[in-house]
Parts: structure tokens; C-alpha cells; sequence
């Protein structure tokens, strides 16, 4: 059974439309799908693509690299660093 472009796009806006529901495609996506809807992430973002109806993408922030990458001790044994590899139990 096919189910026309326009109802789907509707209840999408349905969904939308809900404050509870996520905006995000795969989401919509799996709120279709538990609905009855058989249809593919893919298409439901060519969708709302098609009808604006994405969300803008949210922008990354940047990263905070390490600013002094050597520690400068001032006496011996001040910074003791170990990397563990793994770790041996016996039970």
C-alpha cells in the first residue's frame, strides 16, 4: 500500500508541531515508524528538505587544546606522571 508525499509531509508538521517531540529527522523517523509508517530515514529527510522543514544545524564549539604541553617542575619529584596499560586481577 502507498501512502502519497503530502500525508506524510503533514504528519511530520504534526509532529513538529508537538513540544514534547523532537525536531530531528531520524527521531521523526522513528516516531513514524512506531505509527505504522514503513519509510526510511532517508526519505523523511529528502522531505523535509524539500518543504523547509529542517532545523539549522547547531554550531560546534571549539576545542581547548592543552596550553603548556610540558610541565615545569621546580624541584624533584614534584610531578609524577604514569600511563597504565592494563591491569592484571587475580581472583
Amino acid at each position: 500500500m502507498s501512502i502519497d508525499n503530502t500525508s506524510v509531509v503533514r504528519r511530520i508538521v504534526d509532529i513538529k508541531l508537538d513540544p514534547v517531540q523532537a525536531n530531528y529527522y531520524k527521531l521523526i523517523t522513528k516516531t513514524l515508524c512506531l505509527e505504522g509508517y514503513y519509510i526510511n530515514h532517508k526519505k523523511v529527510y529528502r522531505l523535509m528538505f524539500g518543504h523547509l522543514l529542517l532545523e539549522d544545524r547547531k554550531k560546534q564549539t571549539g576545542k581547548k587544546y592543552v596550553q603548556n604541553r610540558r610541565v615545569a617542575s621546580s624541584r624533584p619529584l614534584e610531578v609524577i606522571e604514569m600511563d597504565i596499560k592494563y591491569v592484571w586481577l587475580y581472583v
